[in-house]
């Protein structure tokens, strides 16, 4: 009763009275704090990341088979160059996931195989595996009297097996797009989409010499063994002499990046 009568005082004065509160019952719980605020995130945010179901392809260092002719190739680096420009050109093609070269060497390193050293087939398995790639691509070059031979092997991790092998020739001036149309036979020949037509062809119109293509493997070289400021010096001179070949401006705003 007493509860009734203080109950419709405060509702008289409009709950100015000092004390007057509106009392609880037991199925009214009071808040002990505020709601969550609402933000833009959805339902999904807070679930982990979708898994990349692309196929995952990882491209070991080149062997380089030799350079026969009076005015021969530099052979040294030149199959880290390869491996590079290869998986430059790799990564236009969305259906695929690309390991990245350091990935690769890391994972290497871990086993206790340079990455300069002659990879085994077992080896390459495990290696493929630890990085999450589906298909291993190896590949060589001969130079024959300015006549550059270009082979990939394609194996699949899962059973380490060949797949499928390629083989592109041509002039050696014609060495960055004997790599095109490579990275264009190994997307054939694992039966995904290849890259669309005007994206091949405007990589295909870019100047990108065989002067290029060796300065981008010094370059790599120089980064792989921890000679930072060597690597910036001829990512520079890449952009500034070819600056057709915008992958190198990448590839050096990134080593930028990352610092000393």
């Amino acid at each position: 009763m007493i509860s009734s009568v203080l109950s419709t005082a405060c509702i008289l004065l409009g709950g100015l009275a000092t004390g007057c509160a509106t009392p609880t019952t037991a199925a009214e719980s009071p808040s002990t704090s505020p709601p969550a605020p609402v933000t833009s995130q959805g339902p999904r945010a807070a679930t982990s990341q979708e898994p990349d179901l692309r196929p995952g392809v990882a491209v070991f260092e080149f062997e380089a088979a030799g350079s026969v002719g009076e005015d021969g190739m530099d052979m040294e680096n030149l199959g880290i160059g390869l491996q590079a420009m290869l998986l430059n050109e790799l990564r236009q093609n969305t259906s695929l996931r690309i390991v990245e070269r350091r990935e690769l060497n890391r994972i290497l390193g871990e086993i206790e195989l340079g990455s300069s050293d002659a990879v085994s087939s077992a080896t390459a398995v495990e290696a493929g595996k630890l990085v999450g790639a589906r298909y291993m691509v190896f590949g060589s070059i001969t130079d024959l009297f300015g006549e550059v031979v270009l082979t990939a092997r394609i194996v699949s991790v899962e059973t380490g097996e060949l797949v499928k092998s390629s083989q592109t020739r041509d002039r050696r001036e014609q060495l960055y797009d004997v790599l095109i149309r490579m990275a264009g036979e190994i997307t054939t020949e694992l039966d995904l989409p290849g890259l669309p037509r005007d994206a091949r062809e405007a990589r295909q119109e870019r100047n990108v010499p065989p002067g290029a293509v060796l300065l981008l493997a010094n370059a790599e070289a120089a980064r792989d063994d921890g000679r930072t400021d060597r690597a910036i010096e001829l990512y520079q001179r890449l952009t500034q002499e070819f600056p057709d070949y915008t992958d190198a401006r990448e590839a050096l705003d990134q080593l930028l990046d990352e610092g000393p």
